[in-house]
């Protein structure tokens, strides 16, 4: 039936997320149990072509995490300055927009999609509920931005010795709500 399809498309959607999560460094040595919670929080967006996904100096209320395509960055020096480019997002995993939600500040680039960029992401309460633990780490590159005002993708593997084991990021916390609302009032940028 037409319910059952849709309740297939729908786990083979979330395995991929899964499979595709456990990729990233960040999130590589969490347990299975919360990558799959991961996977049903996070949205899928698909941006075309030359798309504005975040305005320097916007309110950053959005995390993402490229799925596919290219990302270009570009910083204003100031209001009166061209936009100069600084980086292009194109390995799969990187994420962007945690420098504002972890800060508190506003954007402090603008990215706009090369061709057409798949991304997953969540907005700041699901960030501070189901990501907040991984905050110390992401808070590392904190000082590339403060460098390039970009911090380009990692290589490194995740260092898990920041989190105590007790520590668990995600909650068992009823997600409908946040899965009901539309894509494009959850879109800050």
């Amino acid at each position: 039936t037409f319910r059952k399809t849709l309740k297939d498309v729908e786990k083979r959607k979330q395995k991929a997320f899964q499979l595709f999560l456990s990729s990233i460094p960040i999130f590589e040595n969490l347990e299975k149990s919360k990558i799959v919670r991961l996977a049903d929080i996070l949205e899928e967006v698909i941006y075309p072509d030359k798309h504005l996904i975040v305005q320097q100096g916007s309110i950053g209320n959005t995390f993402f995490i490229l799925r596919s395509g290219t990302v270009k960055v570009t910083k204003r020096k100031d209001d009166q300055s061209e936009p100069v480019e600084v980086h292009r997002y194109t390995v799969p995993g990187s994420y962007f927009g945690e420098r504002a939600l972890l800060t508190g500040e506003t954007r402090a680039a603008t990215l706009t999609c090369v061709g057409p960029v798949s991304c997953l992401f969540c907005d700041r309460p699901t960030f501070e509920e189901y990501l907040w633990c991984l905050a110390d780490k992401m808070k590392t590159r904190l000082v590339d931005y403060e460098h390039d005002g970009v911090a380009g993708p990692k290589t490194e593997k995740f260092d898990p010795t920041f989190v105590e084991s007790d520590v668990f990021c995600f909650s068992d916390h009823d997600t409908s709500e946040f899965s009901d609302m539309s894509q494009s009032s959850r879109l800050d940028e």
